[in-house]
C-alpha cells in the first residue's frame, strides 16, 4: 500500500491528501475493501455537482487484480443508493472510458443506458453518455462513457 510522508513537493508545488475543507461536501471518497480481509482493493467516488438541479456523479477505480468479482457494481450500486435515496439527488453520471470495456459493462449492469456519444469533450477524445431511471421513476442515473 501507498503510504508516502506529507506533503510531496515539488520545486513549486506541495501536494497533500483533499481535506473536508478542501472540498467543501461537494465529494465524498471512500475506499472499497474485502469485508473477509480488509485489503483495500479500490476506491469509489460520489461528487456532487449541483444544488439547483440535484445533480451528482459516480466514480471507481479498482486494482485490476481484483477485476470480474463485481466489486466495482457493487460500489457504484451502493454510491447510486447513497446518491438517490440518502441525498435526494435527482440524476447522477458516471464517465468511463468505453475501451475500458469492463467498466462500461458496469454501468450497463447498474442499468445506465446510452443518453449521447459526444465527438470531443476536454480531453479531446470522444464520449458518451448512458442514462437510467431507479425504479421510482423520478431520479435518474446517466453513465458518461468516454474513449
Amino acid at each position: 500500500m501507498l503510504r508516502p510522508v506529507y506533503p510531496v513537493r515539488t520545486a513549486r508545488l506541495p501536494l497533500r491528501p483533499l481535506t473536508t475543507a478542501d472540498v467543501d461536501g461537494r465529494a465524498l471518497a471512500l475506499g472499497v475493501e474485502l469485508a473477509g480481509t480488509g485489503e483495500l482493493v479500490g476506491d469509489a467516488m460520489l461528487f456532487w455537482h449541483s444544488r439547483e438541479h440535484a445533480g451528482g456523479e459516480i466514480g471507481y477505480v479498482l486494482n485490476p487484480d481484483f477485476g470480474g468479482h463485481g466489486y466495482a457494481t457493487e460500489a457504484a450500486h451502493a454510491l447510486l443508493r447513497l446518491g438517490f435515496d440518502e441525498l435526494g439527488l435527482h440524476r447522477i453520471i458516471a464517465r468511463v472510458d468505453e475501451r475500458n470495456e469492463p467498466s462500461a459493462n458496469v454501468v450497463r449492469r447498474l442499468g445506465m443506458r446510452q443518453e449521447a456519444r459526444l465527438v470531443d469533450n476536454a480531453s479531446g477524445a470522444p464520449n458518451s453518455t448512458s442514462r437510467c431511471s431507479p425504479p421510482s421513476g423520478r431520479r435518474t442515473a446517466t453513465g458518461t462513457v468516454d474513449h
